[in-house]
């Protein structure tokens, strides 16, 4: 079983892709048996709407990944436990995770061997720095009340360096970790496609 995560990153299409998650829950399982999971809370992502992905949910289980029962509970609360139709992949999406995640690597080897998950499929999706960090400054000003210029902003952006470390991290586990690098210029009109091609689902379906 191939543990999935979508890590972002920010301004690289994210939401869409996490709406088309939501809205093709159940072909995802029929087609791929690939399980999408979402919160009883998320009734937007439950009704097909927009979504802002999963990554809560396994966000709970790195909190506790030292606690070998409560990862017990979580995997096996989350993964439908039906013999007949037990999924092949579960796949969660959070575009902070580009950020957050190389930090909690060790927890998350813990959380992905409670799950019985031999190998985890990591898919990342770029873009150009100068256009990510316009595109950042833009944001920012407009709904958080950023002030400053655009040479301003450019002196605190750090996102290359961190997106370094996430490459480095990742890279670091051949063994566990299969990495996906996608850039989002390139691939901006057909990311979806992207994304089935990753997660190895055929493009002609009921999606």
């Amino acid at each position: 079983m191939r543990l999935y995560l979508h890590v972002g990153h920010g301004k690289t299409g994210s939401s869409f892709l996490q709406s088309w998650l939501a809205q093709n829950r159940s072909e995802l399982w029929r087609v791929g048996c690939v399980h999408y999971p979402v919160a009883d809370s998320d009734q937007r992502a439950r009704s097909g709407g927009f979504s802002m992905g999963n990554g809560a949910l396994l966000d709970q289980a790195l909190k506790v990944s030292d606690q070998t029962q409560n990862l017990n509970s979580f995997w096996s609360d989350l993964i439908p436990q039906k013999q007949d139709c037990f999924p092949e992949g579960v796949l969660f999406s959070a575009e902070r995770w580009a950020r957050h995640l190389p930090r909690r690597l060790e927890d998350l080897m813990r959380v992905a061997d409670a799950g019985g998950f031999a190998q985890m499929m990591i898919w990342l999706v770029v873009r150009d720095p100068l256009d990510h960090a316009l595109s950042v400054y833009g944001q920012m000003v407009k709904r958080h009340g950023f002030s400053g210029s655009l040479d301003d902003w450019l002196k605190i952006y750090d996102f290359p360096n961190v997106l370094l470390r996430c490459l480095e991290a990742f890279q670091s586990q051949p063994d566990r970790i299969v990495l996906r690098v996608d850039h989002y210029g390139l691939q901006r009109s057909c990311l979806e496609k992207c994304m089935m091609d990753w997660l190895a689902l055929p493009v002609s379906s009921n999606w």
